[in-house]
């Protein structure tokens, strides 16, 4: 039969390893939630200012037209000439383009930062999983002498 005193320091090695293992794997997986919450908040932002962009450039071409229009009439030309349509459309299509690349940018940044959140929500998940396997097999080498692996 095991001393006594050695059986209580081996126990105690045991909870001690276990503790530290499990403390670390807790701080790891904060981590990860942190750095998922920081994701998600980015993502929305990406879409806001993705909504925002396209708000502001749909404004801003109604205004460039507004003043293509402006000007034509001013200048007595029929605001249905081929050439005052010709100019309009041709507005519409750069502000169009610059606008869906614009745009399309900022919902990949929210699509990447959704990605990465779930990532990190995973990873989480498993610095838990992992820290608790670790401080059950570390308990198991203490408990058989440190024969095993």
């Amino acid at each position: 039969m095991a001393d006594p005193v050695s059986a209580t320091v081996v126990l105690g090695t045991m909870a001690l390893q276990g503790a530290s293992t499990m403390t670390k794997a807790y701080g790891e997986s904060q981590g990860q939630g942190y750095q998922a919450a920081v994701a998600e908040r980015d993502a929305q932002v990406a879409r806001i200012q993705a909504d925002q962009t396209d708000t502001q450039l749909r404004e801003e071409l109604n205004r460039t037209l507004s003043r293509v229009s402006s000007v034509r009439a001013s200048a007595g030309v029929d605001a249905n000439s081929p050439t005052t349509m010709a100019v309009m459309d041709e507005q519409k299509r750069v502000a169009d383009r610059e606008r869906r690349i614009r745009v399309g940018s900022l919902e990949m940044q929210a699509t990447a930062k959704d990605s990465e959140a779930a990532f990190r929500r995973s990873a989480a998940k498993m610095a838990l999983i992992g820290g608790t396997l670790d401080a059950l097999t570390g308990m198991a080498k203490i408990g058989f002498g440190g024969k095993m692996g």
